[in-house]
């Protein structure tokens, strides 16, 4: 890397860490117990949430759930667990538990962070859990900024790159879901990031890339897709990246053997998430794509350069372009079979985040940033911007539950947030 690249390098993780941590929205529900996990691990050597019932409400009780000494499952009461049973997070444990060294660095750091926001404050105080959402905020965002640096050495570095790192940094998920809070989706495009990385150019570091992706699905299950595809694409060396996979999951697998007497946590066996209803899929995908509650063509619409750049891929290393055919494709089947294939509670097209560095490697072949896309570009910064920046932006969830709005309400969409509607 020359001197300019890494200058530039610096600049995109260093302008993404500092826009993306100063966004006011914070969105921390299902990551509501990532950093007490977090603390009870580097504290106390445990993922136990025992020590935090004084914290428990209604509605922070579905991000918990109690474990017997046999492996039994209950739900948490606000008084806390049963008789010898322990709380534990319900989400993947492996979010926290990665999310450790950026922790202590940003606790290194934090002393010297301008700002007087009270978050802050506490968080220099190092009051952990009363300054959670900041936390979870200056985590989130370091990960962004560590996968837009990745986003720009997988562009080929100088000022295309830049380009192209900041465009999806800032017209992407990554901004407006991804680091608002410690959801899987950001680590989740970190780590991707990282494998392919190891695996394009010339490198050809199975055994490393094969780790992340195996961390990549203990983050997020749906990412077992992510290296079942790169695996068909490398074939015959895949045998090495399947057994970093597995040296990955050794450790989490032992923890759940050992908490839940099997070797997934419950998490990974939501049989009931799906609907398996042929009837609904096309209305679904539809909504997926172009809703402007959730669709990713009108958040992002950029990304449909992805199209030309399948294509392309398809008569330069077709080997590759298979293995993104199918993992687009079944990302997408997986989450039109979601019952919640809104995403919940959440900004834009959120379960689409951890789709991202499959674009990145499709839209590859497309540098230089064409002119004719910088109006998409700009649009899709726009609408993701409010959703990191407004907080009526996210009232729309409330309006969406009661019935005031739908995922096809173009006036009532979330980028309209006090614009067009407001509470």
């Amino acid at each position: 890397m020359t001197l300019k690249q890494t200058v530039l390098c610096a600049a995109v993780g260093a302008i993404v860490f500092a826009v993306h941590a100063v966004s006011p929205v914070t969105q921390s529900s299902d990551s509501r117990w990532a950093v007490p996990a977090m603390i009870s691990l580097v504290e106390r050597g445990d993922l136990t949430l025992d020590e935090y019932t004084g914290l428990w409400t209604e509605d922070t009780l579905y991000g918990i759930e109690c474990i017997g000494p046999g492996g039994e499952v209950r739900k948490p009461a606000l008084a806390g667990c049963p008789e010898l049973f322990h709380a534990y997070p319900r989400y993947p444990i492996a979010t926290p538990v990665l999310s450790i060294p950026l922790f202590l660095a940003i606790d290194k750091f934090t002393p010297v962070l301008p700002g007087a926001s009270p978050g802050l404050q506490l968080l220099q105080q190092r009051m952990y859990l009363q300054s959670h959402r900041q936390l979870e905020i200056l985590v989130a965002s370091a990960t962004a900024a560590l996968a837009a640096v990745l986003i720009f050495s997988l562009g080929g570095g100088g000022w295309q790159g830049l380009l192209w790192a900041l465009s999806f940094a800032f017209g992407t998920s990554l901004w407006s879901t991804a680091s608002r809070a410690m959801w899987q989706h950001g680590l989740s495009v970190l780590l991707i990031l990282a494998a392919l990385w190891l695996l394009v150019d010339g490198r050809r570091y199975l055994l490393c890339a094969g780790v992340l992706l195996g961390l990549a699905i203990w983050n997020r299950p749906l990412n077992v897709i992510a290296l079942v595809s790169i695996a068909i694409w490398l074939r015959r060396d895949a045998v090495r990246l399947l057994a970093g996979a597995a040296i990955a999951s050794i450790p989490f697998v032992l923890w759940c053997v050992t908490v839940y007497r099997m070797p997934l946590q419950p998490y990974f066996l939501q049989g009931n998430r799906f609907v398996w209803d042929a009837s609904r899929f096309g209305g679904v995908l539809l909504g997926q794509l172009f809703s402007p509650g959730r669709g990713l063509l009108v958040y992002s619409p950029f990304l449909a350069v992805g199209i030309v750049g399948m294509w392309r891929l398809w008569r330069k290393e077709r080997w590759l372009a298979v293995a993104l055919a199918l993992w687009i494709g079944g990302h997408t089947l997986v989450i039109c079979l979601f019952n919640d294939w809104a995403g919940g509670f959440g900004y834009g097209p959120r379960y689409w985040t951890d789709l991202l560095p499959a674009a990145v490697m499709l839209m590859r072949g497309e540098w230089p940033l064409r002119r004719w896309m910088i109006p998409l570009v700009l649009w899709a910064v726009l609408v993701h911007g409010r959703g990191a920046i407004d907080p009526r932006t996210q009232r729309w969830n409330q309006r969406w539950v009661s019935g005031q709005t739908s995922v096809w309400d173009w006036g009532g969409a979330p980028f309209l947030g006090g614009i067009t509607w407001r509470d």
